[in-house]
């Protein structure tokens, strides 16, 4: 469960970045 919780805080926090380099430019 640990590393499934993981692996979903690690997309959303690309899916963050690229939003933000998207607000960003």
């Amino acid at each position: 469960m640990a590393e499934i919780f993981r692996v979903v805080l690690a997309t959303g926090l690309m899916l963050f970045a690229r939003q933000r380099n998207r607000l960003t430019k």
